[in-house]
């Protein structure tokens, strides 16, 4: 045994790891699962697309379609991100799925900055908490974006608003008259939006983006 081929060993450690990672959970074996060898990244893939179709947790199945996107999964990666980022929509979703689990995975398609989340990162203007879709937005950025956000921006309804704020976090200047504003009239925005849950944060975002202007070199 101690004789084996590199091959073998290598392989036959594959397996042992697997096991470790199995009996520390789930969890754990997608934290660690760093692959080096074309068996482990087919096995691994394999096992990533069973936790993101059949694990009930959803930051299990989201961190497992992350890693499936490096992996170069980016088409199954993307479907499913955005498949979770809409159970918004749906209107027996439970509003901690709603405030977390939909805001966390549109972030990620933002961080992606693949150009197939744009057109539902739109959609999701005004809907998600923590204004997630404006967050992810900012992050793809480029003109495109940009310029049907200027469009999409005003202060007479939620979608427009969380435009304004996502070209806050881009730090474009068609958002500053709106941010100065809101904090102007802080306690009137925050008055009208105390009870809705996408937008009750606002002047504490329109506050904090306006310091990101500061700080622009």
């Amino acid at each position: 045994t101690l004789r084996s081929s590199p091959k073998r060993l290598r392989t036959r450690w594959m397996f042992i790891k697997m096991s470790i990672f199995h009996k520390l959970g789930m969890q754990t074996s997608i934290q660690h699962l760093f692959l080096d060898g074309e068996i482990e990244k087919k096995y691994s893939i394999g096992k990533l697309k069973r936790i993101v179709k059949n694990d009930i947790i959803p930051h299990n199945k989201r961190m497992a379609a992350i890693r499936l996107y490096d992996l170069g999964e980016k088409d199954f990666a993307i479907q499913f991100l955005i498949e979770q980022m809409n159970l918004y929509t749906k209107p027996d979703t439970p509003a901690n799925i709603k405030s977390e689990t939909c805001v966390h995975a549109a972030i990620a398609l933002g961080r992606f900055k693949d150009k197939r989340a744009i057109t539902p990162l739109y959609n999701a203007l005004g809907e998600l908490a923590f204004f997630g879709a404006s967050y992810a937005l900012g992050l793809i950025n480029g003109s495109d974006v940009t310029a049907e956000l200027v469009k999409l921006a005003t202060l007479e309804n939620r979608r427009g608003i969380h435009a304004i704020i996502a070209l806050g976090f881009m730090k474009n200047d068609a958002a500053l008259p709106f941010l100065i504003e809101i904090y102007e009239h802080r306690q009137e925005y925050d008055q009208k939006y105390l009870k809705d849950s996408s937008t009750v944060l606002l002047t504490h975002f329109s506050y904090r983006i306006l310091g990101l202007y500061d700080n622009d070199n």
